[in-house]
Formats: structure tokens, C-alpha cells, sequence
């Protein structure tokens, strides 16, 4: 982190081709650059996903065990690629960037997304429109897998699988379905077409290949629908011109079925070929969302003409219970005709939704998520054609936890059905004076997790002023400093690592030992900004058992930067153990300090 005074952080228009429909702009609180370095205001942006050790790359390729899987990143890699002129920013996974390039560099690809999503009620059919541009992409064997009513358990499960419908751009000549395979010989190879995927297994259908072949450097316009039952159709354009419109294909005769309820989105591209030549694939104008249509009918993904003026919004940190400032979101009706929308707010991702075995704390949390957004007010009841109408959004957080949810919107018959992403975090009040919050953040970028009591600390990475940082939702306990004496507590120590010994991480312990030991054992590495951050109790020395308050277990990376991180969750304890983190601690579950709750 980079050192900041005392404190120690580093811290147009969219026209759909060929489908005779004007997306119109639409802005974007897109996430916060990596980059190291400056990049052009209109850099393509490689969106990389995060893990509980940073920044990530999927890979679809025989380098990672059953050719799919994800690896983590060096900021070596993430510097090259921002000297190179791209941007890269993390990929929030409850919505789709409205443009993301694909690239390859050095035999690995960057950039590959997915998103999870729920089914929303009463629908029929998932779409998706965007246009793509390959660039020293075509004739390297490699293609596209687009995945609709994708279940994201499976990509991260073990092993993990592509599980879903969807179409393959690019070279899909496999036999013996593939475009230009044995039961397709006259179906060029750069070519477009449907496939199945499942645990196990996956299918293409031949008859759904274009006619004509797919080159590097124009830009192909595509529209993509599946339903839940295994329907699929698609249509693609270019330079304005129908290129294909195949009938739909029954995917279900070959597959096994899956959950309908599961309707995430996987756009990436496969390295199997990784002494070929780099190459990149920039797609924009990406556009999702459900219709209550059948996937056949030419209408889908087409008529949606309810227009928002951002994509998502953000709400901060706040007490649990109390309301912020309500938000405005203006829409536009874009379409030919009269519009009576409808809202509601949907919830399908929280912290502890990552396994079965916390199933009954993931729906708590999926309620509570939906709870703590409403809307406020809204004058969107009619609109005719061109209007204008303003919708306020609230927020008042039910769970002490970082909260995600989405506002759906939809046009009354459903025929186009949509969401804005929601986003907040709860945190508890304190009835006393001697006890405060430590709050936690993560920089994707670094990779480091960073903790702080104080205000003055969390007012500057809260205001975005030091980019990168954000609240996970987590936090803990502590006594203020010099207030917890008499209860006992220890005085916290905080170092910090030195960038020029590779660290640019903190640390924190409330063992005078441990304190001391690191400014007499690394001296030139690590710096102590503070003798006493805040108060905390330690456990047991043998048994690791805490006499008050709830145990702290940190966990260490192992890596050259020597990043910490510190959690009062087991849950989270035992994710960050199966990444790899090591527990550090005393007793047998490796308990740090014991926070200061009541």
C-alpha cells in the first residue's frame, strides 16, 4: 500500500448491427483501474475476476487440471498489460460490463468473464446482445463458448464444469458437428453455432452454422436467447447485413437437464493452443436481461425500450438500521409506444452463498439482502414514447454484511425484463465509548486485505480518494486505544511493509513479543506506525481459547508480499485456507486475538 501522510494505504451511442434497434448510451459506475500506471480515457478494459488472494484469469486450456479453471495473477502481468494500453479493473460478477476485451499475451488469456444471476419470476427466456471484433484471432483454432442459463456451481466446483446453453464463435470445426467437420463439410470453419455443455460432457449442432466465414477485423453483431427447457437461437449480423438467423435448436435431446433457476452468463474463449500467436477480442454494447416471450420469437432481446441512466449504484457503509439518502435512477423510454414499468428488488448473491453446506445462512442472507433496498418513490407509472420519469431507491441495511441486490425492471407485459445492480454494507452501532469497529478492506489490485478503528482512516477509502479499496463486509470488535486496560485487552501494534522490500502490506498483533520481534528482526522491511491502534485480548497460549470476546484468526498468504488477513468468520477462515492462506495463531485452530464484543 502506498503511504499517505502517516496513514499507510495505497490506499456514444450503442446500435445494435442488423437488428434495427438504437441501444442509446447508458453510463456505468464501472470498477475502479489497477493500473500501476496511467492509461487512456478510452483504453479497451480487461476485466479479470477476484479471489480471496486478488486478481484472477479463467482459464478454458490444458494448463489448469480438467481444462477449466481459475489462476491467480502477479502485478507483473497486470503492469504489462496496462503498458500495453489496455485498462484492468476488477469484474464485479452481479452484473455484465457493458464492453470487455478477451486477450491473449504470452500464451495466457486474460479477460474471460462470468456472471451468476437467479431466473427472474414468470420469464421464458434469457438473451444476450453484443457486438465482437477478433483481432489475430481467426485461424489460430481457438473459438468463443457464449454460456446462457449458466450454473456457476459448476465453474466452481471440483471439478469444475461448464454447465449451460449457449453458441461457440470462431474455429468450431470438431468433428462431427463442428462447422466445417465430417457431417458439415460445406459449413465454413470460422463460423459461429450452438452448443450444450454439462458435467462431463457437451454437444454442437451443425445445422445451426452460418453459411458465411467469420474473418478478423469486422465486427459481427450477435443476438443470443436460450430457455431453461434447452432452447436456443441466435442471429448475427454484420456491416448491417443478416448474416445468420438459423431456427431455434432443441439442445435437450442430447443433454442432461439443468437447473432452470440458474441464469448466469459466461463469455471467454478457450487457449489451447498456447505457443500460437497473441491475439484480442474486444466486445461492446453488451446487453442482458429475460423475457417472458418464448426463445423463437423474433421480439426477444430486441424491444427494450425502458432505458436507465446508470447500471448500478452504490451506496457505502451504513449503520445497520438507519436509511441513507435515497438514490434517483432516471429512465427513458426509447421505444415506439406507451410503457407502464414494474419494479422489484431480487437478491442472488451473498457471503456465505458459496456452498451447499451453508445453505440456510446463504437464504438468511439472500432475505435480509432484499430487505435492506426499496423503492422509495417513483413517477414511472406511465410513460409515453420519449418520456422521461424519476425512481429513488433507498437504502436501509437489515445485516451486518456487504449487501448485493438488484433492482428489476421490466416493461408490464414482461416482454423485456432487466436489472441495475444495488450496492451497500452494513455495520452494527455500538452503545458505548470504549469499544469501536475495525473495519476491513481488500485491494483486488495488491491482493491485500487492510484494517482499520479509525474513522479518520475509513472516511478517506470510503471516499474513493485512494482508488481501490473497498469494504468486504467484514469487521471486528476492538477497544479503543488506551481504553481497554481494565478489561484486560493488549495494546495492537501495526508495521508496515516497506514496497521497496516487495511487502506494501500491514501488520498487526497484540503480542508485545511478536511487535518487538519484527522491528528486531526486520528492520529495513517493516515500519511501526503505531504502538497501540486499538485494544484487543489474547487467547490461551496452548489451547488457543479466548476467556470474552469472539477468537480472530489470521491467515497468511505465504507469498513474497507477506499479506495478512484477519477474520472473526470461520467460514471465511476456511475459505481462505483452501486458497492456500496459512493460519497463524495459538491452539489448535490457530486463534490470533480475542475481539472485544459483549
Amino acid at each position: 500500500m502506498r503511504r499517505v501522510a502517516k496513514f499507510a494505504v495505497r490506499i456514444g451511442c450503442a446500435c445494435a448491427i442488423g437488428f434495427g434497434l438504437d441501444e442509446g448510451a447508458m453510463a456505468s459506475s464501472a470498477a475502479t483501474s489497477v493500473c500501476p500506471i496511467a492509461v487512456p480515457a478510452d483504453a479497451s478494459v480487461v476485466y479479470l475476476p477476484v479471489g480471496v488472494g486478488g486478481l484472477e484469469r479463467l482459464e478454458l486450456g490444458p494448463s489448469v487440471p480438467g481444462a477449466l479453471g481459475t489462476v491467480p495473477i502477479t502485478r507483473e502481468e497486470v503492469t504489462g498489460l496496462c503498458a500495453e494500453g489496455f485498462d484492468v479493473r476488477p469484474l464485479d460478477s452481479v452484473t455484465l460490463p457493458d464492453a470487455l476485451s478477451i486477450v491473449r499475451r504470452g500464451g495466457r488469456v486474460y479477460g474471460n468473464i462470468w456472471s451468476q444471476a437467479t431466473t427472474p419470476a414468470d420469464v421464458q427466456t434469457q438473451w444476450l446482445r453484443f457486438r465482437i471484433r477478433m483481432l489475430g484471432y481467426v485461424g489460430q483454432g481457438e473459438h468463443v463458448p457464449v454460456v446462457l442459463f449458466l450454473d456457476t456451481q459448476g465453474l466452481v466446483g471440483t471439478p469444475a464444469a461448464i454447465v449451460g446453453n449457449g453458441i461457440v464463435v470462431g474455429e468450431v470445426y470438431l468433428a462431427p458437428n463442428g462447422c466445417g467437420g465430417v457431417s458439415f463439410p460445406r459449413a465454413p470453419v470460422a463460423n459461429s453455432e450452438v452448443e450444450a455443455f454439462w458435467r462431463g460432457g457437451n454437444s454442437l449442432w451443425g445445422e445451426s452454422c452460418g453459411s458465411v466465414a467469420l474473418a478478423n477485423g469486422p465486427t459481427y453483431g450477435f443476438l443470443l436467447a436460450a430457455d431453461p427447457q434447452g432452447g436456443v437461437r441466435y442471429e448475427n449480423a454484420v456491416d448491417g447485413t443478416q448474416v445468420v438467423t438459423p431456427p431455434a435448436i432443441d439442445t435437450s435431446v442430447r443433454r442432461p437437464p439443468f437447473d432452470p433457476a440458474h441464469a448466469g452468463i459466461l463469455i471467454a474463449s478457450t487457449n489451447f493452443c498456447s505457443p500460437c500467436a497473441d491475439f484480442e477480442i474486444d466486445l461492446t454494447q453488451v446487453v442482458s436481461g429475460w423475457s417472458r416471450l418464448p426463445v423463437d420469437d423474433p421480439r426477444v432481446g430486441k424491444r427494450n425500450a425502458l432505458m436507465p441512466g446508470v447500471r448500478d449504484v452504490t451506496f457505502g457503509a451504513r449503520g445497520i438500521g438507519t436509511q441513507a439518502a435515497p438514490q434517483q435512477i432516471v429512465f427513458r423510454n426509447d421505444g415506439a409506444g406507451v410503457v407502464h414499468p414494474t419494479f422489484v428488488i431480487t437478491a442472488d448473491a451473498a457471503p456465505h452463498c458459496d456452498g451447499a453446506a451453508l445453505a440456510p445462512v446463504c437464504a438468511n442472507e439472500l432475505a435480509l439482502s432484499r430487505q435492506s433496498f426499496a423503492v422509495a418513490a417513483s413517477d414511472c407509472e406511465t410513460m409515453a414514447a420519449g418520456d422521461t420519469c424519476a425512481l429513488e431507491v433507498a437504502f436501509t441495511p437489515r445485516g451486518t454484511f456487504a449487501t448485493r441486490a438488484k433492482l428489476e425492471y421490466r416493461d408490464a407485459d414482461g416482454v423485456a425484463v432487466q436489472s441495475i445492480a444495488l450496492d451497500g454494507s452494513g455495520v452494527p452501532p455500538l452503545a458505548d465509548g470504549d469499544r469501536t469497529l475495525a473495519i476491513e478492506y481488500f485491494d483486488a489490485g495488491l491482493g491485500h486485505y487492510f484494517v482499520t478503528p479509525l474513522a479518520s482512516e475509513q472516511a478517506v477509502l470510503d471516499s474513493g480518494a485512494i482508488g481501490g479499496w473497498q469494504r468486504t463486509g467484514e469487521w471486528f470488535v476492538a477497544y479503543r486505544a488506551g481504553q481497554g486496560a481494565a478489561a484486560g485487552a493488549n495494546p495492537v501494534c501495526r508495521y508496515y511493509g516497506r514496497p521497496e522490500a516487495g511487502l506494501d502490506s500491514h501488520f498487526y498483533s497484540a503480542s508485545s513479543v511478536e511487535c518487538a520481534a519484527v522491528a528486531q528482526r526486520f528492520p529495513q522491511a517493516w515500519i511501526l506506525e503505531s504502538n497501540e491502534l486499538f485494544g484487543i485480548g489474547l487467547p490461551d497460549a496452548t489451547s488457543g481459547a479466548c476467556a470474552s470476546g469472539q477468537p480472530i484468526y489470521r491467515l497468511w498468504n505465504a507469498g513474497a508480499s507477506s499479506s495478512h488477513r484477519y477474520t472473526t468468520d470461520r467460514a471465511t477462515r476456511a475459505i481462505m485456507i483452501a486458497a492456500g492462506w496459512i493460519p497463524e495463531g495459538y491452539g489448535r485452530d490457530n486463534v490470533a486475538m480475542c475481539d472485544a464484543s459483549r
